[in-house]
């Protein structure tokens, strides 16, 4: 059965294939050629021409960078008060590009004022105290030695 089907099917394709007219083709030779189309030249440009100056003008495309770039950081962590030049602009050593907002340290310097003025009053009251019993210990033994 399978050694019919195959040429069965091959002889079907073949016949599909087939051209069903058998005459060639004619060509009519009275017929008119296509037309080659003409091409269209674009007008040309006209330009008035007056008398003045001439000024010769060249632009260029280009990008500026800088000739070396620094990383910057402040010493301590903190707030960006104020910042004292743009991007772009030409700065040199020493100047100030920012400064940092100093309001969280001042209260920490107060505060560490504060508490060295509380230790100090205390080393100063020792200190009395010390002296007032070096005082008795001296008049105790001046005392003893009566």
């Amino acid at each position: 059965m399978k050694r019919l089907l195959i040429p069965i099917i091959l002889l079907l394709i073949l016949a599909a294939c087939a051209d069903s007219t058998t005459e060639p083709r004619r060509v009519d030779l009275a017929e008119e050629p296509t037309p080659i189309p003409t091409a269209v030249l674009p007008p040309k440009p006209t330009y008035i021409v007056e008398r003045g100056q001439v000024v010769y003008q060249i632009d260029f495309a280009g990008r500026i960078g800088p000739a070396f770039e620094k990383i910057l950081a402040f010493p301590r962590d903190g707030v960006v008060a104020e910042v004292f030049v743009q991007r772009g602009d030409m700065v040199t050593a020493g100047d100030v590009l920012a400064t940092l907002d100093t309001l969280a340290l001042q209260e920490e310097l107060l505060t560490a004022q504060a508490e060295l003025d509380i230790a100090q009053n205390r080393v100063a009251a020792l200190e009395k105290q010390q002296q007032a019993a070096q005082r008795r210990a001296e008049l105790q033994r001046d005392l003893a030695q009566l």
